[in-house]
């Protein structure tokens, strides 16, 4: 082996261990992701039709139902309690709300995460009560659970 070779693969070595210490110190995590939930509640929802998490910030896109029957698409931005609202739509709607409520959420991360989701991507419910929670084992590998409504 010559020395240009050993300083490519001695370079190469350092730049993926860097990458896994960074990464390792960026996770989004489903403790993190669950702290988030404290801004959905600050910010008045009852039901939540969908969640999607951002693969590498702290940003939430939520779907659901606000008091009075509003319907909101939300995005924050930030951890915990402390997000930020980025964007946020509302319209009134004549429907009752329907969806999960907060607790609700709480209890399919809880389930999901005993099941091995280490970190979420989207959490989902239809009308029928069928739920879907996208997300990653802690080997970074996809699982897609499923679950309804009357499970929980």
């Amino acid at each position: 082996m010559t020395n240009k070779s050993l300083v490519v693969s001695l370079a190469a070595v350092l730049l993926m261990a860097t990458t896994a210490v960074v990464a390792a110190n960026s996770a989004v995590t489903a403790n993190s992701q669950m702290e988030q939930l404290q801004a959905l509640k600050n910010y008045g929802y009852t039901h939540v039709n969908e969640l999607e998490w951002d693969d590498h910030r702290p940003q939430l896109e939520v779907e659901g139902w606000l008091a009075d029957n509003w319907f909101a698409e939300v995005t924050f931005q930030g951890a915990g309690a402390a997000a930020e609202v980025k964007h946020e739509r509302k319209e009134s709607k004549i429907v009752q709300p329907w969806g999960l409520t907060l607790a609700q959420v709480e209890q399919v991360m809880q389930q999901a995460n005993s099941q091995g989701m280490a970190v979420f991507e989207e959490i989902s419910i239809d009308d029928s009560g069928r739920i879907e929670i996208e997300g990653d084992n802690a080997n970074g590998r996809e699982l897609e659970l499923r679950f309804h409504i009357r499970e929980l």
